[in-house]
């Protein structure tokens, strides 16, 4: 519903203990029992409101874990249009325009990503440096992947008539598994490179969760986040994001010819022609 001046953001209490409202000239608060307060005034026709989620699967209370050791500062927001005070824990979803900008910019951070995560490579060998490239050079297979991922997320950011309000949060890491079709379980060939796509998979799951940081890096610079889906649901929406993308099989073919047969991982060699072969991509 829409109102014309003024609106109440209600915070989730943890206790049994009822809200108290506070009317004060021109201003309402919602004062939760700990004394804890967000003042919103609202001088346009905007839908405002605070979620938890929990009425429609989008949250980060599963997919963003809370900050440990004040990792990062949670940022205040000052917008035209409304006010908050410094509320621990609650923030401004990002505006689409707010989320666009900071999703190019934290895929541009994809090769720098990709080095964070060398040590996923040391099961081929001690030449991490050279298996990295092969990689770096095939950066496709995480950008088409993560376009993929927030074209399916309608609702990662706000349009113009609606602000709303999460916990803030910070991302948690997304681990690779495959979850094979019955067309291809018994399938010997698929069984014997499976465990060697899924270990490329966690790598390039590793620089995912990189880039979903660097995200979250960007947004808290505007004092807001980006919304997100619980858990378990971003993991299988991350999944199936590997597949039916002609793209990505082929990045990731190259990538396991370069491993293979330029830099010497030996284990690879025979099982390329399934790791970026669409056939079993689409069904891993």
């Amino acid at each position: 519903m829409l109102l014309p001046l003024f609106l109440i953001a209600y915070i989730r209490s943890t206790t049994s203990s009822p809200i108290e409202q506070v009317n004060l000239a021109n201003e309402t608060t919602t004062k939760k029992p700990s004394g804890a307060v967000i003042l919103i005034s609202v001088q346009s026709h905007k839908r405002v409101s605070y979620t938890d989620g929990e009425d429609d699967g989008l949250l980060s209370d599963d997919y963003y874990e809370e900050y440990e050791n004040n990792e990062d500062a949670v940022p205040t927001t000052s917008v035209p249009g409304f006010i908050t005070t410094a509320v621990s824990g609650i923030t401004r979803v990002c505006s689409c325009e707010e989320a666009a900008a900071c999703r190019k910019r934290s895929l541009d951070e994809i090769n720098w990503c990709m080095r964070t995560c060398e040590d996923h490579l040391q099961e081929y060998g001690n030449q991490t440096e050279s298996y990295l490239d092969c990689f770096l050079k095939n950066p496709t297979s995480v950008s088409e992947a993560e376009d993929c991922l927030f074209a399916e997320l309608k609702e990662h950011c706000t349009t113009p008539d609606e602000t709303l309000f999460l916990e803030w949060k910070k991302p948690s890491e997304v681990k690779y598994a495959s979850d094979p079709h019955h067309t291809i379980k018994r399938d010997l060939l698929w069984n014997r490179a499976e465990k060697k796509y899924n270990h490329i998979q966690h790598f390039l799951h590793c620089t995912k969760h990189c880039v979903h940081k660097q995200l979250h890096k960007c947004t808290s610079t505007k004092g807001c986040v980006v919304r997100l889906p619980k858990h378990e649901i971003i993991a299988a929406k991350m999944r199936e994001c590997t597949k039916k993308n002609t793209k990505i099989a082929q990045s990731l073919l190259v990538t396991c010819h370069c491993l293979a047969w330029q830099n010497n991982v030996t284990q690879l060699r025979g099982s390329c022609v399934v790791i970026g072969n669409q056939y079993y991509v689409d069904r891993a």
